[in-house]
């Protein structure tokens, strides 16, 4: 057997999608029911490729949820701090006053 897997940028949404491309070359030479052993195993890699696919797009998901909440995260840090700035810069004159 011959497995070739390529990644490369989705033609239409270069920016957005990758396209996989996936190729096994099964050949089975020398046992009897040549023909029944080649589709057995064409059958259980198809299987697998699907089984990859979805567990790749699992993690996929799992990236973009765990940047979106980074990101929330310093957006709120970022206005937290800018208010606690307003804040300071407010409380500025009246402590130099005193």
């Amino acid at each position: 057997m011959e497995e070739n897997i390529t990644y490369a940028p989705h033609p239409d949404d270069p920016e957005g999608k990758t396209l996989m491309t996936q190729q096994a070359i099964v050949t089975v030479q020398g046992v009897p029911l040549t023909s029944y052993m080649e589709q057995l195993m064409t059958t259980s890699i198809a299987g697998n490729a699907s089984n990859g696919r979805l567990a790749l797009e699992s993690v996929i998901l799992r990236v973009q949820s765990e940047a979106k909440d980074i990101k929330d995260t310093l957006n709120k840090l970022d206005s937290d701090l800018k208010t606690s700035l307003d804040d300071i810069i407010k409380e500025a004159p009246r402590q130099t006053k005193l």
